[in-house]
Parts: C-alpha cells; structure tokens; sequence
C-alpha cells in the first residue's frame, strides 16, 4: 500500500483578518485548533524525514517512509486534530458568507503540496488568499491522512494468513482490521469525490479562472479517490480469499485442485479486474494533469520571463486594479499563486503570483499506481486461467492465461523493483507452479490448443466491484448558520435549512444538511 506525504501549513491567526463582537471565542478556538493541526503535521513531516534518512521501507508500503516508524497511532492523531478542526473552519467560512465574521482583508493561507513537487526542490509552499483553499487543504489533508491510517493499520498485520500459530479468536480480530482498512479507505474515497465534485466546482463559481497547485485539481483529487478506492477492494479481495490461506495445505506454491472451500475463481478475476479499472482512470487523470503541467512548463520558457518578474508584474497590476476600481478591495486576485514567502510591506498580505510549470505530479505515486496496476492485472489473469482449467477443462485457454501472468510477474517487467519483492515472488511461484500442472495435463490427457494471447485478452471480462466510495458530508458548523441554536442575519437554524437550495443566502454555504420532510415522533417505529 502507499503512504502519501501529507502537506503542511503556515501559522495564520483568523482574529487578525476577521471582526465580530460576538463571535469572539469561537474565533480564537478556531485559531487554535488550528495551531494544533499545523504542529502535529510539522512533527509528523520531521519525523517522516528523519525515517527517510535513516532507513528505508521493507516491504511494498511506498512513500520513501518506514512504515515501522509511524505506527497507526500517529495517523490518528493527525486524523483527530482535523476532525476536531473541521466543524471551526467551515463556521469561519459561512459566518463570511453571511456577514456574521466581516473580513479585514482577504486572508492568504500557506500550504505545502503533498502530491506534487518540483524536480530538484521537492514539494513547494504554495499561498493562495481566500477561504476556500484553505478548506480544500484542509479536506484533502484529511482524507489522505485516513488512507495513510488504513496502511499502517493493515501494515502492522503482517502476512498473519500463513501464520498457523493464529487462533480462531486471533485470526477473527486480524480479517476485522481488514475489513476496517477497507472501510476507512472508502471514506478517504468520500471525502476526495466531496472535494473534487462540489467544493472545487463551487470555488472557480466563486472566484473566476484559477491556477492552482495540481494537488487541488479536479483530476487530482478524483485520480486519489480512485487510488483509495482500488486499494480498498484490494483489501476486500485479501479478506475474501483469508480463510482459504489459512486452511490451505500447502501455503508456499499452492496449485491444482483448488479445495472446495476456495472462493469463486471467477469472482475473484473481476474483482481484480474492477482494480485495474480503477487504477487505469487514476493513471490517465494524473498524466493529463502530468501533461498540462510540461505544456504550461514550455509555454513559460518561451516567454522567457522570470518568478521574480511575473510577481512584480501581478503586484503592479492588482495594485492599478485596486485603486481603479470601486469596491475591488473585497475581490482578490484568485487566479494567483506564490511559491515561498515574501515579507508584506503592511497587514494586508501582498498579491501573489502564479503557479510555476516546474510542480509536478510525485514520481513515486506515479510508479506505485503502474506497479499495482500491473501486479492486478497478473492476479486477475492467474484467476481467470484457474477458472478456465479447473471449472470449464478449457486446459489450452488456461495456458495462455497462465503465461501472460507469468509474463508480467518475471523480474523483467520492472514489477520486483517497485512492489514488495516477496509477495511478487509468492505469487510468481504460484503461478507457475500451475502453469507447470497445466502443460503437463495438456501434454499427457488434454492436447488442446494453446490459444495466442490477443485471442484470449479479448475474452476478459469487466471488473466488479465489491464496494462502493462512501459519500461525505462536511460536519455540522461549530458556529454560525447550520450550527445548533443559531440565530442571526434574520434567519434561525431552521429556516435557513429550508431554504430552497438556489436562494442567494445559501448558495456559498457549506456545511448544512436538510431534513427529511418525513420525519416525525415515532417515525419508522411501526409494530
């Protein structure tokens, strides 16, 4: 599994850029959860760099971390500090919308991308003003930090199938975790569908054209739901055949027959097939993203200008912009972005410049996704050529199967470099082994035909999915509209929720939910 490196962010106090006479300690307690979110992802970033230096992974759990080092703990406590920072960020954000907090100057917020970096620098502070970047930062963070949960987690597992030691109560407890692996990395899928589907539609509504840093991309944020949603059904499929692994005679080359209790072979080459599905998607959204950066990259060169001169030129230009036209101090420059700091010449943060073409999608990412697609794809034709010798006698179809397998599962194929090399070498035995059992049954009983292998390739089937995104809603505001007891601006609690969906006072809020019209005392409670 892979361990993204989550970013971090600048210090920012919301009382400085903000004012209201009663909202005052809500503010602060905002600011504060908010210090504690900052200090414990610049712990972690330390720690994680120290591990880089000092040791490296032992197994397929990508990132350049040891995931000895970090065990699930410390993701839990990143996990906790977001969740308990959340509901303060998106009452800051409505109270805005509303007038309840009034804005001193739009506030620019700091953060360092997470799945992108430049060639030789590595991942870059990127500044951007307004509310929704931080939100989105926030959100992304977030879910990344769930998946990151569930790798550690199902990491200090280990590969307890083949441990005979294990009790009944033992094993039980160890497919739960997996279960819960699965799980989590459906509500990280959520949580980037939620960024990618609303909140980013909902900022460039808001704030017109935007360069942003790719992490914060529709097709960055859908590529990492799909990455999490294909290593949750990997997990589903690791739970699914768990009981057969343990009752298996032989756990070294297991091959023909199959024991009768081994789950459907057929399920399982779709379920692996709806993994390389998903892994597919990912990888094109990401080269598209990979591509328009390169393209945005030459453009740059051929103008020939300078970081330094296209933040004077942005600086010079706001600066016309403000003092021409009326009301301008409330409408930013979205569309601008800063690599590292400048010091402000006053309290109101300077204008920023824009995203340079050198931020790049993270090569490691990159190559955990072609890696994982690939060893998926050989797991799903090693079943679909069980299941065409063992349940259909097609021997000579199971071959070709069986070799293409091997194929992509030999150290030519790059595939023992970037995958755990022992599971990669299990399951190269595996096959093998069968691939062996097959040719001599062909040999000796069968003489079928060995069918070539765009022949059998057209016969795969579509993949299927044992589990599905969880859909995320933002938690309820800890102040301001949608919050409990609200009153303000003319508006309670609940007549703000029934509001119809398009009305001006909630169009840019976010955060609320509205109840069923169904529901009532002893709803649903019928005898």
């Amino acid at each position: 599994m892979y361990l993204f490196e989550l970013a971090t962010t600048g210090t920012i106090s919301f009382g400085d850029f903000v004012s209201s006479a009663q909202l005052v300690s809500q503010v602060g307690e905002a600011t504060q959860l908010r210090a504690r979110v900052r200090a414990v992802l610049k712990e972690h970033r330390a720690g994680a760099s120290t591990t880089r230096s000092t040791s490296s992974s032992k197994d397929d759990l990508r990132s350049g971390t040891d995931a000895e080092a970090i065990p699930a703990s410390d993701w839990m406590r990143i996990v906790t500090a977001l969740e308990e920072y959340l509901p303060s960020v998106v009452g800051v954000f409505n109270c805005v919308q509303t007038d309840d907090l009034l804005l001193r100057y739009e506030p620019v917020f700091s953060w360092r991308t997470s799945i992108s970096s430049t060639r030789f620098r590595g991942p870059q502070r990127v500044e951007l003003p307004g509310l929704h970047y931080e939100l989105a930062w926030v959100l992304v963070t977030y879910a990344l930090a769930l998946a990151n949960f569930a790798a550690a987690t199902v990491h200090g597992l280990g590969a307890f199938e083949r441990d005979r030691s294990l009790s009944a109560d033992e094993r039980r407890v160890k497919d739960e975790r997996l279960r819960w692996g699965a799980d989590t990395l459906c509500r990280a899928s959520g949580v980037l569908v939620y960024v990618s589907e609303e909140l980013l539609p909902q900022w460039r509504d808001a704030a017109g054209a935007m360069d942003v840093p790719p992490d914060l991309t529709g097709e960055a944020t859908l590529a990492l739901s799909k990455i999490c949603m294909a290593e949750a059904q990997a997990l589903a499929i690791r739970k699914l055949v768990s009981p057969s692994v343990a009752s298996a005679v032989d756990t070294v080359t297991p091959g023909p027959p199959l024991p009768k209790s081994h789950p459907s072979v057929s399920l399982l080459a779709k379920l692996h097939l709806h993994v390389v599905e998903e892994l597919e998607s990912a990888l094109g959204l990401l080269k598209t993203l990979k591509d328009r950066g390169g393209n945005r990259s030459g453009r740059r060169d051929a103008e020939g200008l300078s970081a330094n001169h296209e933040h004077e030129l942005a600086r010079r230009v706001s600066a016309t912009n403000e003092d021409l036209v009326p009301g301008a101090d409330k409408k930013k420059m979205f569309g601008k972005l800063r690599l590292g700091k400048d010091k402000a010449k006053d309290d109101v943060p300077s204008a920023t410049t824009g995203v340079g073409g050198d931020l790049d999608v993270s090569s490691s990412l990159l190559a955990h996704v072609r890696s994982s697609l690939t060893l998926h794809r050989a797991l799903a034709y090693k079943w679909l050529g069980i299941d065409a010798g063992e349940n259909s006698n097609r021997v000579g179809e199971a071959i070709a199967l069986l070799t293409l397998s091997s194929s992509l599962l030999t150290p030519s194929s790059g595939l023992l470099k970037r995958k755990g090399q022992e599971r990669v070498g299990v399951e190269a035995a595996t096959v093998e082994h069968w691939l062996r059992a097959y040719r001599q049954l062909n040999d000796t009983v069968a003489f079928q035909p060995v069918p070539p292998v765009g022949e059998v390739q057209n016969k795969v089937p579509a993949g299927r999915a044992a589990l599905a995104s969880k859909k995320f809603n933002l938690p309820t505001p800890r102040f301001g509209p949608g919050s409990q007891g609200y009153t303000g601006r003319g508006f309670d609690s609940e007549a703000l929720h029934a509001l119809d969906a398009d009305h001006p006072a909630r169009a840019n809020l976010v955060g609320l939910t509205t109840k069923p019209t169904d529901t009532y005392a002893g709803h649903g409670a019928y005898y």
